[in-house]
């Protein structure tokens, strides 16, 4: 399934990835990380939960299910122990990472991008190298802050 079959199947809502640069990721909580592998190399997904904060712009919902899809990697430095919630400092793209060149070497693809999120509580980073993003409401989740 690529992404826009599964975009179809979710009602989530698809944009670029260099747009996810224009929310505001500071000050958000990020609850959940979720890898979905149920399809190697068909369906390959990072989701992340984020409860928004009040800063502009952001989604419309508290609470988000970002989605990246079509992933080819995922690189996480994760630093545990620290009793706070996570807290997302900042999000960037790495359009010069050198595994994007091992990406498209290997899979002849050169459509991935490298996006960033750096944590702040934990000091943690996280790299997601993937083709496409999509974002829907979630509304299972009962906000934190």
């Amino acid at each position: 399934m690529d992404a826009e079959d599964h975009l179809a199947d979710s009602a989530a809502d698809a944009f670029g990835l260099d747009s996810l640069t224009e929310i505001a990721w500071h000050d958000a909580w990020l609850l959940e990380i979720y890898i979905d592998r149920t399809e190697p190399g068909h369906r390959d997904v990072v989701r992340l939960v984020v409860e928004w904060s009040d800063e502009q712009p952001r989604p419309s919902e508290p609470v988000t299910i970002v989605e990246f899809l079509e992933c080819y990697g995922l690189e996480m430095e994760m630093n545990f122990g620290v009793i706070a919630a996570e807290a997302i400092d900042r999000l960037w793209l790495e359009p010069a990472h050198p595994k994007l060149a091992k990406i498209a070497q290997d899979f002849g693809v050169d459509d991935v991008t490298c996006v960033c999120l750096r944590l702040g509580s934990t000091d943690s980073t996280i790299r997601i190298f993937a083709r496409a993003v999509a974002m829907m409401p979630d509304t299972s989740f009962v906000t934190l802050h």
